[in-house]
């Protein structure tokens, strides 16, 4: 300042390349109008005998104290963990789970039903909540563990409200893809033992 007192000011940044001042803050959200555009421009602000008024009209103006506040607001909400990014991260998180907890409870069905050599499918599957009809030993056994179950009893729930858009993972395609992965884990344990025995009959 002209009597020699330091102000600080944290939206003022030098570019030592351009040898010119920055507004950080109206660079980063720019609006339509600005009191000083050199703040904002590509060169910066470089008329150094005139930067007291100037910057003085710059931070005093509307536009300015608008980008200041966005500005301001982005770094309370990354101190805090608050921001799009994180809170998109947080349901991407939750959906990846709860789809990893349904999954792990077909699988279990699935390889359950194998080992008791019991088939998995049924005469008529069709939508397995719409009769009383029997739709098969897995079908069945989703609908039993989901009386119990809460994390079943939500997705079947799901499917029963949203029907043929809702994501099931219980299609008999479903089925033998799982019964085809399941079958290929076996028998990669089963060359392991083999490889890791001495003899073998």
């Amino acid at each position: 300042m002209p009597n020699g007192e330091k102000v600080r000011r944290t939206w003022m940044c030098y570019s030592p390349t351009r040898k010119s001042l920055f507004c950080f803050c109206c660079r980063l959200f720019p609006t339509l109008t600005h009191s000083e555009p050199a703040f904002v421009s590509e060169e910066g602000f470089k008329n150094w005998r005139k930067l007291s008024p100037r910057v003085i009209d710059h931070e005093s103006s509307p536009s300015h104290q608008q980008s200041l506040l966005k500005w301001k607001e982005l770094e309370l909400r990354h101190r805090t963990g608050y921001t799009l990014d994180c809170t998109t991260q947080v349901q991407i998180q939750k959906e990846q789970e709860k789809w990893r907890e349904i999954l792990k409870r077909i699988l279990d069905i699935i390889s359950f039903l194998g080992k008791q050599n019991l088939a998995l499918r049924g005469h008529r599957e069709g939508n397995p909540f719409e009769s009383t009809q029997n739709k098969g030993n897995f079908l069945e056994l989703v609908k039993l563990l989901s009386k119990y179950d809460p994390v079943l009893k939500e997705h079947t729930l799901r499917i029963q409200l949203g029907g043929a858009a809702q994501p099931s993972y219980l299609s008999p395609k479903v089925q033998n893809e799982f019964i085809n992965l399941l079958g290929e884990q076996v028998r990669r344990r089963i060359i392991q033992r083999v490889k890791e025995a001495k003899y073998f009959l």
